[in-house]
């Protein structure tokens, strides 16, 4: 979406003044409406140069102040959304993305930033389900494989996220993570000596994996069906930072 410049915005405000007033001063209803839609332009203009400034807090503010507009709503809910993610505030950022998804069922990028979210909090399992979803859906793009491969890795489970970078290594031979998490897995599986174990801490095969997750419907996997949360939830968050704090998996932070 093209944002005018602030002296773009004066300029179309004057313009705008002058169609819809007459010689008495007397403002007419289409005055007020251009104003405010210029003014809300002006807000989402603020928030995404704070954001490019990576001061989230100040850019969910005026992106809050944006929402007014019918035109830019959506656009600056996502961008609170991604903001709350930058800032780590887990399930707010769940919440907004949520919220989004029900609206668009089908969005397979706010599926990522949904399992983003899980695999940041630390529900490694879950994110692999997601993850493993999304991939499905997304065949020909590396980067769900990447952070799949990345959640598999920081859940211990060494020899799936091998066998999924040999399937990248084939399909997607250009991959520039590929030496990375090649490296990664060599390091951490030299001292291992039980494969299965490392690769199934939970007892599952990978076969019995990927059919729990074919099992669930998208919005029982990205928790569509659960009541609306409320709008602050401070102690999960805490208990969710707490919970990732020594195991974090390097996904890729979804995109601004």
């Amino acid at each position: 979406m093209k944002i005018l410049l602030p002296l773009a915005i004066g300029v179309f405000t004057v313009f705008s003044f002058f169609s819809c007033t007459t010689g008495s001063g007397i403002k007419f209803p289409c005055e007020t409406k251009t104003v405010y839609r210029n003014l809300s332009e002006e807000y989402f203009a603020i928030a995404e140069t704070y954001k490019s400034q990576n001061n989230y807090s100040k850019a969910i503010e005026y992106y809050t102040l944006a929402l007014k507009n019918k035109e830019l709503h959506d656009s600056a809910y996502y961008q609170i959304a991604l903001c709350q993610v930058y800032n780590k505030n887990w399930a707010v950022a769940r919440k907004s993305f949520r919220k989004l998804l029900r609206r668009d069922s089908e969005n397979s990028t706010l599926k990522m930033s949904l399992a983003y979210i899980e695999a940041m909090c630390g529900n490694l399992k879950k994110a692999e389900k997601m993850y493993d979803h999304i991939c499905a859906e997304r065949p020909d793009d590396s980067e769900p494989l990447v952070n799949y491969i990345n959640v598999l890795i920081a859940d211990e489970k060494y020899t799936d996220a091998q066998e999924k970078l040999t399937f990248m290594e084939e399909k997607f031979p250009d991959e520039e993570h590929i030496d990375a998490l090649k490296k990664k897995i060599q390091e951490l599986t030299e001292d291992k000596s039980d494969d299965k174990e490392e690769s199934d801490k939970d007892g599952k095969t990978s076969a019995d994996k990927k059919s729990s997750a074919e099992g669930e419907s998208t919005e029982e996997l990205f928790g569509l069906n659960e009541p609306e949360e409320k709008e602050e939830e401070p102690a999960t968050e805490k208990a969710e930072s707490k919970k990732a704090e020594n195991k974090e998996p390097e996904t890729q932070t979804p995109q601004k």
